[in-house]
């Protein structure tokens, strides 16, 4: 395969390292950054999400393709691939099967645990077990065929509750009422193994400077997003007497970290991932939660991210803008033509 057709152009270089600006901006100076737009063109392949899965080179092909199709709308994607073997890579390396659609992500075909008792012996994965040997395979291939300028950013390694839930299985939302004490030790081995998998697998990744991760085409700061999807069934109560303090230690140990929460609800949970120290963002689905008033409460260092809907586009292409500045909006378009022109209208939109 010949990587060079992939290569970036001086003027693509230069644009690209005016995004990463803005981006450490969000951090250093929020007032004087501006929101950061992302547009998700189609990328068509000639390969099921499967057939890429096994094969490393296709794998790396359609996101260079990726990459390319954000160059051609010239949103403010940072340019960046990730080995993707979807979310129950951890779960898989625990024990648990591994499902395999032909066309979307694997995930964790069933649970290892069957009683919470089994949290005092539950053997802990090696780093390389389960897809890890082949994640660490894939990474050294795509490093040595990157173009310069493209960044191999972190794998999907979830979070502690995530990963808890897969292993456990739904029923640890009984364990919650039954045997709290053994719970809270399995979420603390397994946020122990965590820490341990993050920080290698930045071994694999392309280093940021200055304390920066590369994440979804964005620089965020620090090293860690903790995926927390499965609260959605938790309340904010059980967040806060069970989960958090094991979330805060993985960011403590990643020197700060961002959270990833697609979950319907709020009712403080929101809230009490802003007061957790070194917390420097959060992506959230804008059709459960308003952007503007979730801007308003974010405290000035945090980044948001938002799933843009149509209102929300309709609202922020009349000019109204939230004031907090340190903000990106994803959203997806149909072809690329139509992202550059979204793109266009959305950045001269912004009031500031």
């Amino acid at each position: 395969m010949d990587y060079t057709r992939y290569r970036l152009s001086d003027a693509q270089l230069r644009a690209v390292e005016e995004t990463r600006k803005n981006y450490r901006l969000f951090y250093e100076n929020p007032s004087k950054a501006r929101p950061a737009i992302l547009i998700q063109p189609p990328v068509p392949s000639e390969w099921s999400v499967k057939e890429r899965v096994h094969d490393k080179e296709k794998m790396l092909v359609h996101g260079l393709n990726t990459v390319h199709a954000h160059l051609q709308v010239g949103d403010d994607y940072v340019p960046a691939v990730r080995v993707e073997f979807g979310t129950g890579q951890v779960a898989h390396a625990y024990g648990c099967g591994m499902y395999e659609p032909e066309d979307s992500l694997p995930c964790a075909k069933d649970h290892i645990m069957q009683s919470i008792e089994e949290a005092e012996t539950l053997k802990l994965p090696g780093l390389r077990d389960g897809w890890f040997g082949r994640l660490e395979e894939y990474s050294e291939f795509f490093r040595k065929h990157l173009p310069e300028g493209v960044a191999l950013q972190m794998p999907d390694i979830q979070g502690t509750f995530n990963n808890a839930h897969l292993v456990r299985g739904n029923d640890i939302l009984y364990d919650f009422y039954d045997d709290p004490d053994l719970l809270k030790l399995l979420f603390a081995r397994m946020t122990d193994h965590l820490i341990e998998l993050t920080r290698w697998t930045h071994s694999l990744c392309t280093p940021e400077p200055d304390g920066f991760f590369c994440d979804w085409g964005c620089l965020w700061k620090g090293g860690i997003r903790i995926s927390n999807c499965s609260l959605h069934m938790l309340s904010t109560e059980f967040y806060r007497e069970f989960i958090r303090e094991f979330d805060q230690k993985v960011i403590d140990a990643m020197g700060m970290g961002r959270m990833h929460y697609c979950g319907t609800h709020d009712n403080g949970l929101t809230d009490s991932f802003f007061e957790m120290p070194n917390m420097t963002g959060l992506d959230f689905d804008g059709k459960y939660h308003d952007l503007w008033e979730m801007a308003e409460r974010t405290p000035e260092n945090v980044t948001l991210l938002v799933y843009a809907t149509g209102d929300i586009r309709k609202r922020l292409l009349a000019g109204d803008w939230p004031k907090k500045r340190n903000i990106i909006i994803q959203s997806y378009v149909s072809s690329v033509e139509d992202g550059r022109a979204l793109y266009e209208k959305l950045r001269s939109s912004m009031p500031y």
